[in-house]
């Protein structure tokens, strides 16, 4: 049975159960047990790495900012915590990334009830979820 995350990236896929499975996958085994600021750090030196050769912006948030004004999510890659960071890789178009249907992981907020299939390719709504979880 197929799992509620499917990641394809260079031609392979890989599957997750969860999104803290997915996160260990892109970020090392080790990186639930850094601090808060080395998991920040280490999202941001990812996040440059995959955004070479593209047009986005690296965008670094913290609590304060978040919450003071609306934030432009288009050409940008967003470090704010894991959601922001997956939904801004998905951006890069280096990796896909489809959800179960009846899952609620990154597509919770989607209106499903025209959706027939059993996943959803994230991608396609990355940029609008991605803006809705940090304008919202």
């Amino acid at each position: 049975m197929l799992n509620k995350l499917i990641l394809i990236e260079n031609n392979k896929n890989y599957q997750f159960s969860n999104e803290k499975a997915l996160v260990k996958y892109l970020m090392g085994n080790n990186y639930y047990n850094q601090s808060e600021n080395e998991r920040l750090e280490q999202m941001q030196l990812n996040a440059l790495a995959k955004c070479l050769g593209t047009n986005l912006e690296i965008l670094k948030l913290d609590k304060t900012n978040k919450k003071k004004e609306r934030i432009d999510v288009k050409n940008k890659f967003i470090i704010y915590d894991e959601i922001t960071y997956i939904l801004s890789l998905l951006l890069t178009q280096r990796a896909m990334l489809l959800e179960s249907t009846n899952s609620n992981i990154f597509t919770g907020n989607l209106d499903k009830t025209k959706v027939k299939e059993n996943y959803i390719i994230v991608n396609t709504f990355a940029e609008k979820l991605l803006d809705q979880y940090i304008n919202n």
